[in-house]
């Protein structure tokens, strides 16, 4: 029917509403933690570089060492330039530049000690170990915030998901009892439509039985093309006949 139809175009509009808005919400959150992984790699690099250098004055792979933390740093250097390039809110933007004003001093006084471990010269490892982790200190409060700002984007994005996926739910249940409703409702509306009349043309054929071929057959009841039609049609055709009977046994039994 109709109303089936229109149930069926809304339940399908709902679905691909649905199948859109999660899809988008899906493709927000994986860009949110793929940016929180680039975060967290940068964190490590910086963990990695203090590390690395604090051991350059006893080292005796120096070659290999620095060639490690110029790796890191230059992974770091370009991640945090992706990170920019894609940041879109002010406070993204000045927690990147925070981060970058804590690496440039770190990064010179760095370069320093490379330069000592290459040429030889003697450097206190006590003071180069106390001078990471200085920067260390400095350098972590400031990725956390960073790490918290995108976690949070993660997170409501995600919380967006789910409300949606409810939405849609809500939707479809409110949809699946509407068609219960509708189904039900339509089902007695059919019931009654062929209920009474059939109930009216068997009644029909029941004064005729009864000898009482005076009632007249609607004419709406004639003209349906149901089994009402088909009970009636018969009885309309067969009462001149059947009173035409009754009329000869009637005069015979006088």
């Amino acid at each position: 029917s109709g109303v089936t139809v229109l149930q069926l175009v809304v339940v399908a509009g709902l679905a691909l509403w649905a199948l859109d808005a999660s899809d988008s919400a899906a493709k927000k959150a994986a860009l949110y933690a793929h940016k929180l992984n680039l975060a967290e790699k940068i964190d490590a690099d910086f963990s990695e570089i203090a590390l690395r250098v604090s051991g350059l004055p006893t080292s005796r792979q120096v070659d290999r060492d620095v060639d490690k933390v110029l790796a890191l740093r230059k992974e770091y250097v370009e991640l945090i330039e992706l990170l920019k390039a894609q940041a879109t809110t002010t406070q993204g933007k000045d927690l990147l530049q925070r981060i970058e004003g804590i690496a440039a001093p770190w990064r010179d006084s760095n370069n320093q000690v490379i330069q000592a471990a290459e040429t030889g010269r003697h450097v206190d490892p006590a003071t180069v170990v106390a001078g990471s982790i200085a920067r260390l200190n400095e350098f972590k409060p400031a990725i956390s915030d960073y790490l918290k700002f995108r976690q949070a984007f993660l997170d409501t994005t995600q919380e967006e998901q789910r409300a949606a996926v409810s939405r849609v739910m809500t939707w479809l249940i409110a949809i699946a009892l509407l068609a219960v409703a509708s189904a039900l409702f339509v089902s007695r509306l059919v019931a009654r439509s062929i209920a009474a009349p059939l109930e009216t043309a068997v009644g029909h054929l029941g004064s005729v039985a009864g000898g009482d071929v005076t009632r007249e057959v609607s004419s709406e009841y004639l003209a349906r093309q149901d089994e009402v039609g088909m009970l009636s049609r018969p009885r309309r055709l067969c009462q001149p006949a059947c009173a035409s009977c009754w009329g000869r046994s009637a005069a015979g039994s006088r």
